[in-house]
């Protein structure tokens, strides 16, 4: 599996970090390219663009479809969640390969 794959070069030192490469969608005409880094696994999610500005996971992006003046409008709204830190030593139940499968 990929994931066995991945996994292995970065436990091996082969590569240092693991990121996820996707566009993100904004509209019908415009889609942002994301940078995600799986390995190693950090504190707090950190999703990136290309150019490196970094969000919080914690912000998550609500769209409403709503009316005005009679026509049809998106609304963009950020909803901020609170994160709780933890310590940075992590004792995970299941096997780093379930996770990187899941």
């Amino acid at each position: 599996a990929i994931a066995d794959d991945v996994f292995s070069l970065f436990v091996s030192e082969e590569v240092d970090k693991v990121e996820l490469l996707y566009t993100k969608f904004v509209s019908l005409v415009k889609s942002n390219p994301i940078i995600h880094t799986l390995l190693p696994l950090s504190p707090k999610g950190e999703i990136c663009d290309i150019n490196g500005n970094c969000v919080d996971a914690a912000e998550d992006e609500l769209f409403r479809l709503t009316t005005k003046e009679g026509k049809l409008t998106v609304e963009r709204d950020v909803i901020r969640s609170k994160t709780v830190d933890f310590s940075p030593i992590l004792q995970f139940e299941q096997d780093p390969v379930q996770i990187l499968d899941a």
